[in-house]
């Protein structure tokens, strides 16, 4: 017995050890596949609500791509989450006429990290007055900063009033896209208060705000260019306002060309190039704000032909050339600031058609020669020359 077990031994060591080859033993490893895996699924397994989560999903397609809703802590999955499940409000159908703004507006809230703002968020302080914290338990039209006619948006409005120094960070998501009524989007911040206020750039879904006439995103860490994508069809708007971010890049041509645009300010960020020509064609425009930026070259001579200009900033920058006589067609003019440039040349008497001029900083340039009589006469004694020209 003792021999016949050393012998089966002997006989099956080498069968599992591929020495002797067998249809039936031997262990074959299958050639890779040529075929694609497959994507990670959404399953049910990631959502609260396999359905209600997987109807949000299909319901904002067209802007949120599905990939991101495998990432739990994305603004757009908590968004689909809330919408799907955690609503106070009770639990929206996506064919409901207002489920994209509800969805859009808390994926805002999320992607500014609206939990850390000091008020008015889902369990900060209370809002005052006749509004409600956001992610409560009522229409979205009432949530402090959301302004509705006949349940209709037309304004998004934050860092202004009690909301002032609120603390918005994050970024601006792209399914602000989703609020199609919306006439003004002003969203505000201190740097000092938030670290930065929000970040990244203007989302390209802005092109879908048809009726948008009010942008003002001052005061944040906003960046990149000014592109074409959302300047498109922003035929309606008349005050864009991005002072004080980070934007770089040339300034685009395309601004000059929105057929309502009467103010202007992009001021204290860090646009290079020269100033576009195409802007001495805008003859609606009020305000023109391109201080403290690195534009270079001269002022193109059209712009002193804008005469709807009142107010005109120039200053800190690192322009050359001279001030033309053509400044005179500048008749409704209120504040002309040049300062801290490479101007040269003279200071010409027709800047004193402005007749209702208060305010001229000209001063750390290259200029020769006097003021004229006929600016100082110009000048009441509530208005100002502000700065000390140079007498070469």
């Amino acid at each position: 017995a003792a021999f016949f077990l050393v012998v089966v031994v002997a006989i099956t060591v080498p069968v599992f050890s591929g020495r002797f080859k067998s249809a039936t033993q031997v262990l074959v490893t299958p050639e890779p596949s040529t075929t694609p895996s497959a994507p990670p699924s959404l399953s049910p397994s990631l959502a609260p609500s396999s359905k209600g989560f997987m109807d949000v999903i299909d319901a904002v397609k067209d802007i949120t791509p599905r990939d991101i809703f495998l990432d739990p802590s994305s603004p757009q999955f908590k968004a689909a989450e809330f919408m799907a499940d955690l609503d106070p409000f009770g639990i929206r159908p996506v064919s409901d006429a207002y489920f994209l703004r509800r969805y859009a507006l808390v994926t805002f809230y999320y992607a500014t990290n609206g939990d850390n703002w000091t008020l008015c968020g889902r369990d900060a302080v209370l809002c005052t007055g006749s509004k409600y914290n956001w992610l409560s338990d009522t229409n979205e039209c009432n949530w402090e900063g959301i302004f509705c006619e006949e349940n209709n948006m037309l304004k998004l409005i934050l860092g202004v009033g009690i909301t002032s120094k609120l603390g918005l960070s994050g970024t601006i998501p792209e399914e602000i896209g989703f609020l199609t009524t919306l006439s003004a989007i002003i969203l505000i911040e201190s740097r000092q208060v938030s670290g930065g206020g929000i970040g990244g750039t203007i989302p390209s879904s802005f092109s879908r705000l048809r009726d948008l006439e009010t942008i003002q995103l001052n005061s944040n860490s906003l960046r990149g260019t000014i592109h074409d994508e959302w300047l498109a069809n922003a035929t309606m708007l008349s005050v864009l306002i991005l002072h004080d971010n980070e934007f770089d890049g040339t300034i685009n041509t395309r601004i000059a060309s929105l057929p309502s645009l009467l103010k202007l300010k992009l001021n204290l960020n860090m646009f290079t190039g020269t100033i576009p020509s195409e802007f001495g064609s805008v003859t609606s425009l009020n305000s023109l704000d391109l201080g403290k930026n690195n534009l270079t070259g001269s002022v193109p001579a059209n712009l002193y032909n804008v005469g709807t200009l009142e107010f005109l900033y120039l200053d800190e920058n690192r322009l050359t050339g001279s001030i033309p006589p053509n400044v005179g067609n500048l008749t409704q003019l209120n504040a002309f600031e040049l300062q801290n440039n490479g101007f040269t040349g003279t200071i010409p008497s027709t800047l004193a058609k402005a007749q209702t001029l208060k305010k001229v900083f000209l001063h750390n340039n290259n200029f020769v020669g006097v003021m004229p009589d006929e600016i100082c006469n110009a000048l009441v004694t509530d208005n100002m020359i502000l700065g000390h020209i140079t007498v070469l």
